[in-house]
């Protein structure tokens, strides 16, 4: 169905998540921080981002501009406990989800941003910074964006 990156420094929502996108049919990987958010990246092109805005070592804002500057292609969304601030960085951002107790917006969301691709096997490993299967400047994913 599809690769998902989630990044959340509270372990409690990661695992939450992850168990249920995962009961979904969604392969997904985790990172606690934006570093790990980029070294995901690189290693495994997800076909899509969920991160809270308040990583602990890069703001989400931060952190989306670089996955923006390098895999313009691959949605990605907020999942927050406060809303969207009105920065000029948000029309970037594929998606904002409120944090509750009830993750089916999140998989609503989810669904809707990856239902209607197509997924294709990518060969090979990606090479440092996002090049080998991300073409020039944008990381194709498993699905060629």
């Amino acid at each position: 169905m599809g690769r998902i990156l989630i990044a959340d420094s509270d372990p409690h929502v990661l695992l939450l998540c992850r168990d249920e996108l995962q009961e979904e049919g969604y392969e997904v990987l985790v990172a606690s921080n934006a570093r790990e958010v980029l070294g995901l990246l690189e290693e495994s092109c997800p076909d899509l981002v969920v991160m809270e805005i308040m990583l602990p070592d890069m703001s989400g804002f931060e952190t989306l501009q670089i996955i923006k500057g390098t895999c313009r292609q691959t949605p990605v969304i907020f999942h927050s406990t406060y809303g969207l601030p009105q920065q000029p960085h948000h029309c970037q951002v594929d998606g904002i989800v409120l944090k509750t107790h009830d993750l089916e917006p999140l998989k609503q969301k989810v669904q809707g941003l990856l239902g209607t691709r197509r997924f294709v096997p990518a060969a090979g490993k990606p090479s440092p910074r996002f090049s080998s299967r991300c073409g020039a400047g944008g990381c194709n994913g498993v699905h060629g964006n």
